[in-house]
């Protein structure tokens, strides 16, 4: 199995809570989606994937995602994840991040910063090359040889995993119904 996150978008001041995309895959051809609502700059998004992980009985696989913070800084604790279900985690990037520009957001904004701030820098971010080209990568619970091959077999379209583009296919359209709707 695999599992994708996507996070809708939000509008920043306004929205409280936005929709978790969880798309599970079985290698590319997708199973079920589960969508979970979580807070906007809060601290449940390693909540809600670990109760879909435990519920669905999912025991096997990789999670996927595009940034360890979601939703703003709604931090994704691979390392929790990891010890309560026993799933690595790989998150691909569109860029390394400003650490230092984080860290300021961080503590201008949050009385938790400390603790948002040292499950970011658990993840080691660095450059991978593969067969489908160079990505930037951080992961958890995983051997790096192993994050190239599931990448090189999960990506079919660009340079983004198929359960990690499916479950941001869904975010988008689904943040434009939200906004259409409105």
């Amino acid at each position: 199995m695999n599992i994708g996150i996507g996070c809708c978008g939000f509008r920043k001041g306004i929205d409280k809570f936005v929709p978790l995309i969880i798309m599970i895959t079985k290698g590319i051809l997708p199973l079920e989606l589960i969508i979970k609502n979580i807070e906007v700059d809060g601290i449940d998004a390693t909540d809600r994937i670990i109760e879909v992980l435990s519920e669905k009985k999912i025991d096997k696989g990789v999670i996927m995602a595009r940034s360890i913070p979601i939703a703003g800084f709604n931090i994704i604790d691979a390392n929790r994840i990891y010890n309560e279900v026993h799933l690595p985690t790989i998150f691909i990037l569109e860029r390394k991040p400003d650490m230092s520009a984080v860290r300021q957001a961080l503590q201008k904004h949050f009385s938790d910063w400390r603790e948002r701030l040292a499950i970011l820098e658990s993840i080691k971010i660095e450059e991978v090359e593969t067969l489908k080209g160079t990505f930037i990568l951080g992961s958890f619970g995983i051997d790096i040889n192993e994050v190239k091959r599931i990448i090189e077999i999960t990506t079919i379209f660009g340079k983004i995993p198929e359960p990690l583009r499916l479950a941001r296919m869904i975010a988008k359209s689904l943040t434009n119904i939200i906004r259409n709707s409105m």
